[in-house]
């Protein structure tokens, strides 16, 4: 009979299993479990659920507790009203209530972390106060590239429960504190916003958004010229040449740099034989950045390259990528700008690729080897033809040599001669300054 029962189950699987749990049971069971957790779940965490209804009683526990402290306190100042001569509805009540662990700020006075707004002369609760809380900030100094270090203010009616700020390395710095005002340095780079989270006591979170906007303190337009001023040639900066100098007015050799020499202007142009470049000297702003900086470029040459036989080596992009120390556009050791205004390290060759930037692709003209910025649309008179160079990033215009490019702190700004509306010489540059 057992062995019968047996073949009869072979081939039908768990659906028929005398002594087990059915396949379809089990899925029937999961299916009522899932739904079940879902309810417990729903019940629990949704807006009306277990958890937020618990916790809803328990800040209405703690502010009918605040209310009841804060009303026995407010019935015993009314007997000190009419017993202590003393009493006074300014001092006398702020002290009572400060002894009590109280803070008070004129009507609004907090206990136990909750707000209340009273009547000094019924001596009386009015109603419960919402918190208030203000961020503001304030500049402290501008540090230069942007940066600018600013104090951060936050005052509370509420006492504070944490504050979320914006860390220097780009993270998150969470205080706690029991206070109701703050201040904090931050470095903040200008342009960029940096949120503040503020959460009270009582719960209320305050949400503000930090953005120092870049106070651009040039306001010169592109192709103006300012009287930056890189210094003159020292026997040190012509050392740094090596033997890549010829010492002459002229370089007399191929592959060779010239016509500079110890005391002449290293912001005057070279002129190659009867090649003159279309300025003398000078500086002119190519951008003007939104961090409040701003780029300068040399208004013609300050070294001479020879050409000349191009079969010899190395050729003048090896040179200049090899060579040059570009510090030495970055001294303003003259009275024109008798301080560092340039960032370090920012100078370089005036290259094709700034060219590029500067013609947005339909005002650059490729002549021969070289690329140019076309003179009658864009920065003003003259701008387009002192701006071209060659492939290897030397200058093309009149003489092959070498035009730098600077950058400038934020903190420079340009004042105009009195009467001077443009600034397209020489003559009528903005005369730079720092502003402290």
């Amino acid at each position: 009979m057992k062995k019968k029962n047996i073949e009869n189950n072979i081939g039908k699987g768990l659906a028929f299993a005398p002594n087990g749990i059915t396949l379809i049971s089990l899925i029937i069971t999961i299916i009522l479990i899932l739904i079940l957790a879902s309810i417990v779940l729903s019940i629990t965490l949704s807006e009306n659920g277990v958890i937020k209804v618990a916790v809803e009683a328990v800040k209405k526990s703690n502010e009918e507790v605040a209310k009841e402290k804060l009303e026995l306190a407010l019935e015993d100042l009314k007997a000190h009203k009419y017993s202590n001569e003393n009493y006074n509805e300014n001092e006398y009540i702020d002290n009572y209530l400060k002894n009590e662990g109280m803070n008070v700020n004129s009507n609004i006075v907090i206990a136990d972390g909750i707000a209340f707004e009273i009547d000094r002369q019924k001596l009386i609760i009015i109603g419960r106060k919402q918190a208030e809380v203000e961020i503001t900030s304030e500049i402290k100094e501008r540090l230069g590239n942007g940066i600018v270090n600013i104090l951060v203010k936050i005052e509370s009616d509420t006492e504070i429960e944490s504050i979320i700020f914006p860390n220097e390395d780009g993270t998150t710095l969470i205080l706690t504190t029991e206070k109701l005002t703050l201040a904090k340095d931050l470095k903040v780079e200008a342009g960029k916003e940096y949120p503040v989270i503020v959460k009270t006591k009582d719960g209320k979170t305050t949400n503000e958004i930090i953005k120092i906007e870049p106070t651009l303190s040039i306001m010169a337009s592109v192709g103006d010229f300012v009287n930056y001023s890189a210094g003159n040639w020292t026997q040190e900066d012509i050392a740094k040449l090596g033997n890549l100098y010829t010492g002459a007015s002229e370089p007399t050799e191929h592959c060779k740099f010239g016509g500079v020499g110890v005391g002449t202007s290293k912001d005057a142009s070279m002129n190659y034989k009867k090649e003159t470049n279309l300025y003398s000297s000078g500086w002119r702003v190519l951008k003007v950045n939104t961090n409040g900086t701003i780029v300068i470029v040399h208004a013609g040459t300050t070294e001479l390259f020879r050409v000349g036989n191009t079969s010899l080596k190395p050729n003048a992009g090896t040179i200049l990528k090899s060579s040059r120390d570009w510090s030495m556009y970055e001294d303003c050791s003259t009275n024109a700008v008798s301080t560092n205004y340039a960032i370090a390290g920012t100078a370089r060759i005036f290259g094709v690729n700034d060219l590029k930037t500067l013609s947005q692709e339909n005002n650059l003209r490729r002549i021969n080897h070289s690329y140019w910025l076309d003179v009658n649309n864009y920065g003003g008179p003259g701008l387009g033809q002192v701006l071209s160079t060659g492939k290897d990033g030397y200058t093309a215009y009149a003489a092959k040599g070498i035009r730098p490019i600077v950058t400038l702190k934020a903190n420079v700004k340009a004042t105009a001669t009195e009467g001077q509306k443009t600034h397209t010489t020489p003559e009528t540059a903005w005369k730079l300054s720092l502003d402290e």
